[in-house]
């Protein structure tokens, strides 16, 4: 029988109060929101930020625990005066495939801590189901499920609903949002369901991927110089960017740039992440279902894996496919 589950409402009435205290005048205050930066629950967490210093790793996980379903935060703090400088940031993070965007601010006397989201879709729990949104240049949604000690499921979505019935999941559960954009699939959305976390212990390296299959009940995948090579190019561009994304300007997906090195495949599969170092950049992967849905996909008999370093940032790209052979040219 499954467990019962729960998840409360996002309530920011208190850490708004916070929030709304450290606006230094009203003038400010009005000039913020004329800017469109006032999403108050993302004000409530710049709050949180300024008087606790509390990470963006942290942020995100307080306000899944409290149903919000944001799929990253960022967070940037800045002098009071340089709306200028939070223009400019805002962009960048669209650039980088982030966009749509909302964000919150907190002023303080000299400073203002503001922090954005992205805003390309969400997940709403609803009694037993799952109400999904999508922003207008996303299609295709796709829920992925993962309860402790289940590898994740798919779920399609229909007139705005999952197709699943929450009060069969086990808890504490795991929800992801995919859709498909401008430049590839990608999670849009994620809560969390019922107290405590979906961890596992699982190596931080390329053995992961053996773990994952094992799980799945997948088979072992052949390594393949030809996917390492198209990886290794790919990783090189996120991490020149910083656009982790499977499309980047003119290079296509992974199909397309396995074709142009002469690859065809009967099914083609990429996973990407960035982070500080290339533990974190695994770690990134098997937190996210649809990213561990794919590793261990039992399609896929053949993997590429590449790790780039740029600019103290690791970039990790695995390129998977079933049966790759060289094409004729």
């Amino acid at each position: 029988m499954a467990s019962r589950w729960c998840v409360s409402s996002f309530s920011i009435s208190v850490i708004l109060g916070l929030a709304l205290a450290l606006v230094t005048t009203r003038a400010e205050a009005q000039s913020a929101a004329s800017e469109g930066c006032d999403d108050d629950a993302l004000s409530a967490l710049a709050a949180v930020h300024a008087l606790d210093h509390v990470t963006p790793t942290e942020l995100l996980a307080r306000a899944r625990r409290d149903g919000a379903s944001y799929p990253s935060l960022h967070v940037i703090t800045l002098s009071d005066d340089d709306l200028a400088g939070r223009a400019r940031w805002m962009r960048t993070l669209a650039s980088r495939g982030l966009g749509p965007l909302v964000c919150g601010e907190a002023l303080l006397e000299t400073s203002r801590v503001v922090v954005a989201a992205p805003a390309q879709g969400s997940l709403v729990i609803d009694g037993h189901a799952l109400r999904v949104t999508l922003s207008p240049r996303f299609a295709e949604p796709v829920v992925y499920v993962r309860s402790r000690d289940a590898e994740p499921r798919a779920y399609a979505v229909r007139e705005g609903i999952a197709q699943i019935d929450l009060g069969e999941v086990e808890v504490p559960a795991q929800l992801q949002l995919v859709a498909t954009g401008p430049e590839g699939p990608r999670p849009v959305a994620e809560l969390r369901v019922g107290e405590g976390e979906v961890v596992d212990s699982l190596p931080e390296d390329p053995t992961v991927i053996t773990l994952l299959r094992a799980r799945a009940e997948s088979g072992p995948l052949r390594p393949n110089r030809l996917l390492a090579e198209v990886a290794e190019e790919h990783a090189e561009r996120v991490c020149a960017t910083g656009h982790v994304a499977h499309e980047i300007a003119d290079e296509g997906n992974a199909e397309q740039r396995l074709r142009r090195a002469h690859v065809e495949a009967r099914h083609v599969g990429e996973v990407v992440s960035r982070a500080a170092d290339e533990r974190g950049a695994w770690r990134a992967l098997v937190a996210s279902p649809s990213h561990r849905a794919a590793l261990g996909d039992r399609r896929f008999t053949d993997v590429g894996v590449a790790r780039v370093e740029h600019e103290g940032r690791t970039c990790l790209v695995v390129v998977l496919a079933s049966w790759p052979r060289r094409a004729a040219r």
